[in-house]
């Protein structure tokens, strides 16, 4: 149900259920309609699709910052918004990747965070947790809840070394398992122990068709948990490319069951096992089977520099071959333009935060305007959320 009140136009009604296509005809006919006396537009609830938050954007832009957009269902997504805009640097909504992995709650509140992942508006793609130890179980499980309930747009998590408890540990798996969850890489570095590996695994084995890469660093996987990942890896389905193992105390044994595992795997790429303690035979095997596939093993010091040099050629042949466009460059310099105009900041998302030691980092920033408000503001005008 539509509502329109003199200069209000409130589409809240979860009867509405207006989607991308929607998103685009609304914004057409508010532009074609310049003269329009409407200040302010209520889409909390839809869903906007990759392009209805830009798209609502530009529309801010084009009618002179003279609209208050109402995106956020509940006042703490709003909080969440605004306390990230002090971070970021620019509108939240419109980045794709946030890396809390230096900051603590006190910065942004977990309950508020949570809340604005749960968001329709809020399509964010990469995700890095608090600082470690700077968060509970409970607030784990807080955070994962949300995942639950929006789980298609993330394709990268680090729990950054936070615990996730029994109750984060249920939400994750019922995350991992839903058919809509498309993530792609799942950092557990210092995060889990056998039993919670192992459910993780057994949630993956039911979804296995995404995941591309695994970082288990640190984790005591224990016979349980290398019996779930080698089941995970002799499933068809199963592409993955990058398993990071170190200090995870495998042994030969364990490595004799990758080797079978990989032996129905041609999709693994990179297998990372330093600081374990294997026999050269063991290692050899495992390597063997690996470069069959055009795929390679780290387990020492020449090991783990060979695999940099291969990776720069990679990362030297991708800058060559796909120059950073200028267009791209001034849109960014355009939507920092408009978001200052909006009486806005302007913020920057420098994300991909897996920090390893041969794993190339990736910054990538968002600009774009909206500001949002659950409560009225009269002096500001074009804010959103």
């Amino acid at each position: 149900m539509t509502v329109l009140t003199g200069e209000t136009l409130d589409y809240t009604s979860t009867d509405c259920g207006i989607k991308e296509e929607g998103y685009a005809a609304l914004v057409k006919a508010l532009k074609s309609n310049p003269s329009s006396h409407l200040k302010e537009l209520d889409l909390r609830g839809n869903d906007p699709g990759e392009s209805g938050v830009k798209l609502l954007t530009d529309l801010l832009q084009y009618r002179n910052n003279k609209l208050t957009l109402r995106l956020l269902k509940s006042t703490e997504a709003v909080e969440a918004y605004r306390s990230l805009t002090n971070i970021v640097g620019e509108n939240p909504l419109l980045h794709k990747e946030l890396d809390l992995s230096n900051k603590t709650p006190d910065k942004v509140k977990v309950n508020q965070l949570s809340a604005l992942l749960q968001d329709p508006h809020y399509r964010l793609q990469k995700l890095t947790l608090y600082k470690e130890g700077s968060i509970t179980e409970n607030d784990c499980a807080n955070l994962t809840s949300a995942l639950v309930v929006n789980p298609s747009h993330l394709t990268e998590l680090n729990l950054n070394g936070n615990k996730p408890g029994e109750s984060g540990l249920r939400n994750l798996c019922d995350f991992l398992e839903n058919p809509k969850c498309k993530l792609q890489k799942l950092q557990l570095k210092n995060s889990v122990n056998e039993k919670s590996w192992a459910d993780l695994a057994s949630a993956l084995c039911r979804n296995p068709s995404h995941i591309r890469e695994l970082d288990l660093r640190g984790c005591e996987l224990g016979d349980s948990g290398m019996e779930k990942l080698c089941d995970l890896l002799e499933i068809q389905e199963c592409k993955l490319e990058t398993l990071r193992l170190n200090k995870c105390n495998i042994t030969d044994e364990d490595c004799a069951a990758l080797t079978a595992a990989l032996r129905s795997n041609s999709s693994l790429k990179v297998l990372d096992l330093r600081e374990n303690k294997l026999k050269d035979s063991v290692t050899k095997q495992l390597s063997e089977i690996l470069k069959r596939s055009g795929g390679h093993l780290i387990h020492d010091l020449s090991t783990f520099l060979q695999s940099k040099v291969k990776l720069g050629g990679k990362k030297h042949d991708r800058e060559t071959s796909e120059p950073k466009s200028s267009t791209v460059q001034e849109e960014q310099k355009q939507g920092e333009m408009q978001y200052t105009q909006l009486g806005g900041s302007s913020v920057d998302s420098n994300t991909g935060s897996s920090v390893d030691e041969f794993s190339s980092q990736q910054n990538q920033g968002s600009s774009g305007t909206v500001t949002d408000d659950n409560i009225t503001e009269t002096q500001t005008a074009g804010t959103s959320v």
